[in-house]
């Protein structure tokens, strides 16, 4: 994320989906500022992805699992 308050947007955009099977959470890391979702289908992931870029368009993708969560 580019920085806390990116987080925030993009943490407001996510809840604003109101998806029971998406699950979002920020957190900081050496001064590095995160935002991990759990999703449940691809098409959640295309979602999830779509939205965090319409929010903060200086995200990255840096981490993600075969179980379907990731970190931007």
């Amino acid at each position: 994320m580019e920085d806390h308050k990116a987080q925030q947007r993009v943490l407001e955009a996510l809840r604003r989906l109101r998806r029971g099977d998406l699950t979002a959470v920020g957190t900081q890391r050496d001064g590095e500022t995160f935002v991990i979702i759990d999703w449940n289908s691809a098409s959640d992931e295309t979602q999830a992805k779509q939205v965090v870029m319409a929010a903060d368009r200086h995200a990255a993708i840096t981490f993600t699992s075969k179980h379907g969560a990731v970190s931007l």
